[in-house]
């Protein structure tokens, strides 16, 4: 049985899809990939482009209408027989030939095995540094087409139809918040992203549907704590304190952060040690 499934979703991309498509079946170890397209009921040549390439797909189809994008990916892993799903939206492609190939050994009863991503717009790199807690998803999130996923997250925390663009978001913090999912980073770049999607251009639907999802998984008093800290406010009861929170936004300033640390414990240790000396004299 193949260990992982890759899931395209396309709605009137032919020509990102066949990109897409290609950077797929050009991995040195595609016979180990289950490959799945779901298109959204596509009006252009999207269609010509999956019969084209049927012999390499284990699974396409494009008789739904556009029903929302997270209708598809559900879809997809119905239709997955995988262990392991990567999702790679059409538009993005895998970062080389050999970015599948580095992480498929990584896949062994992790829940989540998280890569690094390129912003094809910037060039930028995408990677994880942070311990993944609600302080980590109130800032940010995932490289959704780096992360190999565990199914058996999908199927306990389907992607919530109900949203537009951030549900990928609702599922991750679902898995790792409430969840307790185990996850590990892995140093490859697995994927380059298409900076022209949906959630790229509706800054604003995003943040309204994050604020939603916030209030319906969370008490209030939880969620005002976490809003205070990432503010600085709350936890500061001296300049000093306000100081390092704000430091630990900057670069650089995580490992100043943890050097001071590191000092007020080893002068912490001395002044014990003097104490005990003085006491004994």
């Amino acid at each position: 049985m193949k260990k992982l499934s890759i899931i395209t979703i396309n709605l009137n991309d032919a020509e990102g899809l066949e990109k897409t498509i290609k950077s797929v079946i050009g991995q040195t170890v595609f016979d180990q990939i289950e490959y799945i397209v779901i298109d959204g009921g596509s009006t252009d040549a999207s269609v010509d482009v999956l019969k084209k390439y049927s012999n390499n797909l284990a699974f396409w189809d494009s008789s739904d209408k556009d029903r929302g994008i997270y209708k598809q990916m559900n879809k997809g892993v119905s239709a997955s027989n995988c262990d392991y799903l990567l999702f790679l939206n059409s538009g993005d492609n895998l970062h080389d030939d050999t970015a599948i190939e580095s992480v498929l050994s990584e896949l062994n009863n992790i829940d989540f095995v998280i890569g690094k991503m390129v912003f094809l717009e910037t060039g930028h790199l995408f990677e994880i540094n942070d311990d993944l807690t609600l302080l980590h998803f109130m800032k940010g999130s995932l490289p959704h087409n780096a992360t190999f996923i565990k199914r058996n997250w999908l199927e306990k925390y389907p992607y919530d139809e109900s949203f537009r663009i951030v549900s990928d978001w609702k599922f991750f913090v679902q898995s790792f918040v409430l969840g307790g999912a185990s996850y590990k980073l892995v140093d490859t770049v697995v994927s380059d992203f298409d900076c022209n999607g949906i959630s790229s251009r509706n800054r604003d639907l995003c943040e309204y549907e994050k604020q939603k999802i916030l209030d319906d998984l969370f008490p209030q008093r939880v969620l005002d704590d976490y809003r205070h800290f990432l503010k600085g406010e709350g936890y500061t009861n001296t300049d000093y304190d306000r100081f390092y929170i704000q430091l630990r936004g900057r670069r650089y300033g995580t490992v100043l952060y943890k050097l001071n640390l590191g000092m007020m414990k080893f002068l912490s240790l001395f002044r014990k040690s003097a104490q005990f000396s003085r006491f004994y004299k």
